[in-house]
C-alpha cells in the first residue's frame, strides 16, 4: 500500500460528521470499503492575554519662569481745552432769525429793527450771505439801535 500523508486518515466507515471532514476518493486499488478523508483541525480558541497593571511614579515638572512683560503706556484721549459758550443772545419777542436764512443776500442792516435781530441772523448762519458783518469781527450791524447782542459769532 502507498504511504498516506499525515493529514489524511483512512476510515473504514464514515463516523466523522460531514461538516468536519471532506471525503476524498481512495487511490488504493482493491480497497473499495475504505475512504480517505482530510482531517480538519478543531478550532483553536486563543487564551486571553493578561497584561499586568503598571504603576508609574508621579512626574514633577520644574517651575516655569517667564520674563517680565512690559506693556506700552496707556494711550489716553487728547484733553481738549474747555469750550466757552457765549451766553445766549437776548430774545427779541416775535422775531424768528430762521426766516431770514437760505435766501442769499436778501437782507441788509436797515432791514432789522435792532442790532440784536441782525446778530441773531448772523448767529443762525455764520457764513453771512447777507453781509451783515462787513468787518468780520463776529458782530453784525454794529450801528443798528438797541437792544444789542455784542457776543461775537465765531467766523
Amino acid at each position: 500500500m502507498a504511504a498516506v500523508p499525515a493529514a489524511l486518515v483512512a476510515v473504514s466507515t464514515p463516523t466523522t460528521p460531514p461538516s468536519r471532514a471532506t471525503a476524498i476518493p481512495s487511490a488504493a486499488v482493491g480497497a473499495p470499503t475504505s475512504t480517505l478523508v482530510a482531517a480538519t483541525p478543531a478550532p483553536v480558541t486563543p487564551a486571553p492575554i493578561v497584561v499586568p497593571a503598571v504603576t508609574l511614579p508621579p512626574v514633577t515638572l520644574p517651575p516655569v519662569t517667564l520674563p517680565p512683560v512690559t506693556l506700552p503706556p496707556t494711550v489716553r484721549p487728547a484733553t481738549l481745552p474747555p469750550v466757552t459758550v457765549p451766553p445766549a443772545a437776548p430774545l427779541v419777542a416775535g422775531f424768528n432769525p430762521l426766516s431770514y436764512i437760505g435766501q442769499g443776500d436778501a437782507y441788509n442792516c436797515p432791514n432789522f429793527a435792532s442790532q440784536a435781530q441782525a446778530q441773531a441772523v448772523l448767529r443762525a448762519d455764520p457764513h453771512d450771505p447777507n453781509r451783515l458783518d462787513t468787518d468780520k469781527d463776529g458782530i453784525a450791524c454794529e450801528s443798528n439801535p438797541s437792544p444789542k447782542d455784542l457776543n461775537p459769532v465765531p467766523r
